[in-house]
């Protein structure tokens, strides 16, 4: 039997008008593309799109004998260019009347899709992947395979 908590907020949900949110990880690859129309594709109207997306942080880039203010350098060219996709996409849907909200960190993009999905209670994440079929089977890549892990909501994943 449920408790009655459990039935008021079900009773609370069923006469509550809510927007369902929906994250997709976008680099601006085909793949993100796939995923970002499969989601405007099969989801309600009444929703909120959210972009994420991510430049890498300078720890993750191999020396080459750069500086760390070369470092900084490639990190802020990178991240104006990731700016400009992001506004880029955000105002094409918001001429197809989209709720669109974009989200740029600086690090590691398998840790941000999984705080913000929980930050922002994401009801589905989309996510495209080059996926490889071959003699070893079916891969996804280790972006893909840590949100399955451990974001809470459903994972789509396209390839």
């Amino acid at each position: 039997r449920k408790s009655e908590a459990e039935d008021k907020k079900h009773f609370n949900l069923s006469n509550t008008h809510m927007s369902l949110n929906f994250a997709i990880a976008y680099d601006g690859s085909e793949f993100s593309k796939r995923a970002l129309s499969t989601c405007l594709s099969t989801t309600s109207k009444d929703r909120n799109i959210h972009l994420f997306t991510a430049v890498k942080s300078p720890s993750t880039y191999p020396p080459f004998g750069l500086s760390m203010e070369q470092v900084e350098g490639v990190i802020e060219e990178r991240k104006s260019e990731a700016e400009e996709m992001l506004r880029e996409v955000e105002n094409d849907l918001k001429d197809l009347g989209e709720n669109v909200f974009i989200h740029l960190y600086i690090g590691d993009i398998r840790i941000f899709i999984k705080e913000k999905c929980d930050e922002l209670e994401i009801d589905n994440l989309f996510i495209g992947t080059r996926g490889y079929s071959s003699i070893k089977g079916f891969l996804v890549g280790s972006t893909c395979q840590y949100c399955l892990k451990n974001v809470k909501c459903p994972v789509t994943i396209i390839r």
